[in-house]
């Protein structure tokens, strides 16, 4: 979790706890009106609600508490742990193991687990790697629109160098637990793995951005999401044998969904890149079969000769 966005965080984390620990609210509240009071999005919250733990759930634009009720003074032991571990999980590296060492110890002590906790879930963050005070220029540089320079390292036929490059950040994202940084580079919106990052230092001040540009963001399937790029439309058809997983979670905000008569659904979505929908294509096949674009089409079908041909080495 980057710093710049912690404090609001910790405020929505302790507004969705406290709610949903009050027993006239029967354990489920309204996402979109908590949205709405942050000034956030529904994803934003989705993704609160995701790090808060198996006693939580996000559905249907409701979020939801299945543990049990507790006395005024333990939930908020519970709720000062949530709020810890989250901030532990934000700094990384070897600070993140020795707060959540320790944190683990109190909470053993403090709240010994229920053998009744029939929940269970796996999170896998990667560990941001900068320091500390790398961490804190990065949001100020943030919150003050200010340019910086920094060493990227890149890996090019086995050789690895070190670039310089000067970046106005914007913020940092998290695509299935990877960590970036997003900025503009000579105007041209660009993303860095962040742990290749080092040597940062302030430059001057930039001019801020307007939230369309940040908009962009909104659509991004994974890492793959090419901020430049002009999203394109993408149809899918997916089996009536393997429709329920999809029709359970999905692909993308901005898909559209239709369901045929026997079962089969059509997918309608927009992506920057073939990479962002390619590896799920290829995960089902032959369950799910591009419509269209034709170069999407052509793109897996090479990828599956590729693979057929490494099969007959």
């Amino acid at each position: 979790m980057p710093l710049h966005d912690y404090e609001t965080k910790m405020a929505r984390i302790s507004k969705i706890f406290a709610t949903l620990h009050n027993p006239e609210n029967n354990g489920v509240i309204c996402a979109k009106e908590l949205a709405k009071e942050f000034s956030v999005s529904l994803r934003t919250l989705r993704r609160d609600v995701e790090n808060m733990g198996a006693e939580y759930s996000y559905k249907k634009d409701k979020i939801y508490f299945h543990g049990h009720y507790t006395t005024k003074e333990n939930d908020e032991l519970s709720m000062a742990f949530l709020l810890l571990k989250s901030f532990a999980y934000s700094m990384g590296g070897a600070t993140k193991t020795q707060m959540l060492s320790l944190l683990e110890n109190l909470e053993s002590k403090s709240q010994p687990k229920q053998s009744t906790d029939i929940f269970f879930t796996r999170t896998n963050l990667e560990e941001i790697t900068l320091d500390t005070e790398s961490i804190l220029l990065l949001q100020k540089a943030i919150k003050e629109h200010m340019i910086i320079q920094f060493k990227f390292l890149q890996e090019l036929n086995n050789t690895k160098t070190h670039t310089q490059r000067e970046v106005m950040p914007l913020k940092i994202l998290n695509f299935n637990g990877e960590w970036y940084l997003l900025g503009l580079e000579s105007n041209i919106m660009k993303k860095f793995y962040l742990n290749n990052i080092i040597d940062i230092k302030e430059v001057r001040q930039g001019e801020s951005v307007s939230e369309e540009v940040l908009g962009r963001l909104d659509n991004a399937l994974n890492a793959w999401f090419v901020p430049e790029a002009k999203p394109f439309m993408v149809r899918l058809w997916v089996d009536s044998k393997v429709a329920k997983y999809f029709k359970r979670k999905k692909i993308s905000p901005n898909q559209h969904l239709d369901e045929n008569k026997d079962g089969s659904l059509d997918i309608t979505l927009h992506i920057t890149d073939f990479m962002e929908i390619a590896p799920l294509v290829l995960m089902w096949i032959p369950s799910v079969v591009v419509l269209e674009p034709q170069g999407l089409k052509d793109f897996i079908k090479k990828r599956v000769e590729e693979y057929l041909r490494v099969l007959e080495l």
